[in-house]
């Protein structure tokens, strides 16, 4: 009989657990007990509490989770993995077994919690989505979006006609970008070079917030980004690595996310919206394959999603499950696991029948033709000549788009400068180093 033992803060827990956690971090990142703690401390709201759990046999340890509890309404409360990130045995560590699995739950089921569990990154095979299953059913379960996957080696599958003709297209996209400047690839170490890895991370993020200035998205928030750098510099090993295509130094697309042996987990990527008619994403992608294999990673990782722009790539995927459940039998509990479940499921069924790209074409067709002409601009880029810095374009830009191309590139070569473009008469486009000093200024002209 397997007997599960609790703690409720990190401090307390480390003695016993981390080391059990940071094994498992070698196939799964977000098992790190640095990774775990620094984004409980970033990310807890009041109210909320984490349980980290041991599961012994006998008194050895062979297991452990580590969950959020948070307050919804009142007394009632929804329990959740503390992490988010790759699925597989994700919230789980250690020993990878249905006996396991059902003590977490059985512990869960017992601690006299009203309310609901929602259990998310449950691969599919796996010993607690199996778990789930045989406890509450396949109606408990909802089908998430797969990890695809790409095998880097010599012995990778063939690719489907498709996408094998979509991949041969890239390098002549890249030969296409090089009329903007020289590309390049940099390769990021954070823990080989860890004070300059952590300089560039506002440049990555300035990039990212062009790529999702009309979307949300969780890296916009001030608090995830501080825990991200606050890690990369105080973590023993972070295992970050980040893949940066550049444009004459410019940084203009990055895959960001974790070494974990011989394969790389991507977490963040990103890329100038700009560029999107050039595919920069893909080609990003394309270098950072090569790259992959000189540093003998063998196996990329791209984490959930379901987009083209990781399908086109993909060898395969893994099946991802969650599972939502009421935490005892009373109405409450059960309201509150119905709550949970249902939009979940719609965003499933959505999936499932194509309804969110309908609902995104539509939408980009009710921002009227400015919109859609403008996402495909062919963008500013920098180039650099034995005088000042020039600009060149080769088709017709909104101002606003040109103002936002120029800001950006003015600020990552003048990074501890403050950059300021205007339009002070039709057809010039002034580029002010401070508010009162001296200003380069560019014809409309010149620039077409």
């Amino acid at each position: 009989m397997l007997e599960a033992r609790a703690w409720n803060s990190f401090e307390r827990a480390r003695p016993r657990l981390a080391s059990l956690f940071d094994e498992a971090a070698a196939s799964n990142p977000f098992h790190a007990w640095d990774w775990m703690s620094s984004y409980w401390d970033a990310t807890r709201r009041k109210g909320e509490s984490v349980c980290l759990l041991g599961i012994f046999r006998s008194d050895e340890l062979i297991a452990a989770a580590a969950f959020r509890v948070r307050k919804v309404l009142g007394s009632i409360s929804v329990v959740e993995f503390l992490t988010e990130g790759r699925s597989d045995s994700q919230g789980v560590a250690g020993e990878q077994s249905l006996a396991v699995a059902n003590a977490i739950l059985r512990y869960l089921r017992t601690r006299g919690i009203c309310g609901a569990a929602r259990l998310n990154e449950m691969a599919q095979p796996s010993p607690m989505r199996e778990a789930c299953r045989l406890t509450y059913g396949e109606g408990a379960l909802t089908r998430e979006y797969p990890c695809p996957y790409r095998d880097l080696t010599a012995s990778a599958p063939p690719e489907s006609g498709s996408n094998k003709s979509f991949q041969k297209r890239i390098p002549n996209y890249r030969r296409r970008l090089e009329a903007f400047g020289t590309a390049s690839l940099k390769v990021l170490d954070f823990d080989a070079n860890r004070q300059e890895c952590v300089a560039w991370l506002p440049r990555l993020f300035a990039l990212h917030d062009l790529r999702h200035a009309d979307r949300r998205n969780a890296w916009k928030d001030v608090r995830n980004r501080e825990f991200l750098a606050n890690y990369a510099r105080t973590a023993v090993r972070s295992n970050l690595l980040a893949f940066v295509t550049l444009l004459d130094g410019v940084p203009v697309a990055f895959d960001l996310g974790f070494r974990c042996g011989n394969t790389f987990v991507l977490y963040i990527p990103a890329f100038h919206p700009s560029f999107e008619k050039f595919r920069l994403g893909h080609v990003n992608r394309w270098m950072t394959f090569q790259e992959c294999a000189r540093l003998g990673i063998d196996h990329y990782d791209f984490s959930r999603g379901d987009s083209f722009a990781k399908r086109v790539w993909a060898h395969g995927a893994v099946d991802n499950y969650s599972c939502t459940f009421a935490l005892s039998g009373g109405l409450m509990s059960r309201l509150t696991a119905f709550t949970l479940r249902a939009p979940v499921r719609i965003k499933a069924w959505m999936r499932e029948h194509n309804q969110t790209s309908r609902i995104a074409t539509f939408v980009e067709f009710a921002r009227g033709p400015q919109s859609r002409k403008s996402s495909q601009a062919i963008p500013v880029a920098l180039t650099r000549e034995s005088g000042p810095l020039r600009y060149s374009r080769l088709s017709g830009l909104p101002e606003a788009r040109m103002t936002q191309l120029v800001e950006f590139v003015f600020a990552q070569q003048c990074k501890d400068s403050e950059w300021q473009v205007t339009w002070p008469a039709p057809g010039l486009l002034c580029a002010s180093l401070t508010p009162a000093g001296p200003s380069i200024e560019i014809p409309v002209a010149r620039l077409r």
